[in-house]
């Protein structure tokens, strides 16, 4: 009720009209409270990613700041309530018991580390929310893992480019690794992490509009918001910082044909130049030889191989393009100073809470740019 139309009753100078007046106001605040109250519940898992939670978090408090029509809830919940903590374990958070999804609003299931050993958990919710027509947003591993119990059917849905779900044939042609999310109609899945942002963004718009949704970006420094085309990667040209389109071809033909049998001289033929002068090109604009480079890209793939899935040994070694094992050991150790099961048995106490993880990526990244600067270790 605008002040107008309170003045006007309260000029009667009557307790009818002082009465009415009251009565009016409670009324109109009940419809507000009843109709426009907009609940955004964050489901916490064992596990979850910090970095998800605290970009959506940021985003939802602002927009509570600023919107005034409608009421705007927070809420963070877990199966069983209580303290949550996070991927690092260094980290938790206190949730509320999920006890339903009823009234107008969303659900966002963050990603976690731990997401194979609670799809129980993620299914029931996700069915809960859906039960109660609420927009849902599925992000990074929460994704494969609903993915997996068959939750989204046949459609395409987005999962991070490093998601192990990629590596599995039978979902080949239903995941999605290029763009950072996917939104349909009664649900979002997304790649997660920083972009996470954006996916809450895109969210707000939809219910908000686009005046709001830039204020708030605007106030967390996000800068251009990304829409459902953004890529995930960089492409061949940023990540490897080179311009010359002919060594860019050459990552490119190297990248998607990496399990294969790759000629240099059959490379150099596809690109209409020689050996030699690709050998120059090479070294000019990485600092390495065209092999050196396919051995350095062969064994990065097959460490994260050997730290993320449960692929045998045997089957990583030909699917990073060796036909012999032992070969494939020996080049592995001489890049990383370990045997490839002593990488995985050394990342897999990592995941348990040892403190190896800090000092085995510092090896990989010196030992990587050395590689690529023209400078070996091995």
């Amino acid at each position: 009720m605008n002040d107008k139309n309170k003045s006007c009753l309260s000029n009667h100078n009557s307790s009818g009209g002082e009465k009415l007046c009251v009565i009016l106001d409670e009324a109109q605040s009940l419809v507000v409270s009843a109709l426009e109250r907009y609940a955004i519940d964050v489901v916490v898992l064992d596990g979850f990613n910090l970095t998800e939670l605290s970009e959506i978090v940021d985003c939802i408090e602002v927009l509570k700041s600023l919107q005034g029509a409608v009421q705007v809830a927070l809420n963070l919940v877990s199966p069983v309530g209580g303290a949550v903590y996070g991927s690092n374990r260094c980290f938790q958070v206190n949730t509320q018991p999920a006890k339903g999804f009823s009234g107008p609003g969303a659900v966002i299931l963050l990603g976690t580390s731990r997401a194979q050993g609670q799809t129980g958990h993620l299914a029931r919710l996700w069915t809960e929310a859906r039960r109660h027509g609420r927009h849902v947003v599925v992000l990074s591993e929460a994704v494969s893992a609903l993915k997996q119990r068959r939750c989204f059917g046949d459609e395409v849905v987005c999962v991070h480019w490093t998601d192990p779900i990629l590596q599995d044939g039978r979902w080949s042609d239903q995941v999605c690794d290029t763009t950072i999310f996917h939104m349909e109609e009664a649900h979002t899945t997304g790649a997660g992490r920083s972009s996470a942002v954006h996916v809450v963004l895109n969210l707000i718009e939809r219910k908000f509009g686009l005046e709001i949704v830039n204020r708030i970006a605007e106030h967390l420094l996000v800068g251009d918001i990304r829409s459902t085309t953004a890529y995930q990667q960089y492409s061949t040209q940023d990540r490897y910082l080179v311009d010359d389109p002919r060594v860019v071809a050459m990552l490119e033909i190297m990248e998607s044909e990496i399990e294969d049998k790759i000629s240099i001289l059959g490379i150099a033929q596809r690109l209409g130049i020689s050996t030699r002068q690709l050998e120059r090109l090479c070294r000019r604009h990485l600092g390495t030889p065209p092999l050196r480079t396919l051995e350095v890209m062969r064994m990065r793939k097959a460490r994260w191989l050997l730290e993320r899935t449960a692929t045998p040994i045997i089957e990583i070694s030909m699917a990073c393009g060796f036909s012999c094992p032992s070969l494939f050991s020996r080049c592995f150790r001489r890049h990383y100073g370990m045997k490839p099961g002593d990488i995985r048995r050394a990342w897999r106490k990592t995941e348990q809470g040892a403190s190896w993880a800090g000092s085995i990526m510092a090896h990989e990244y010196t030992h990587v740019t050395k590689k690529f600067s023209g400078h070996s270790t091995a």
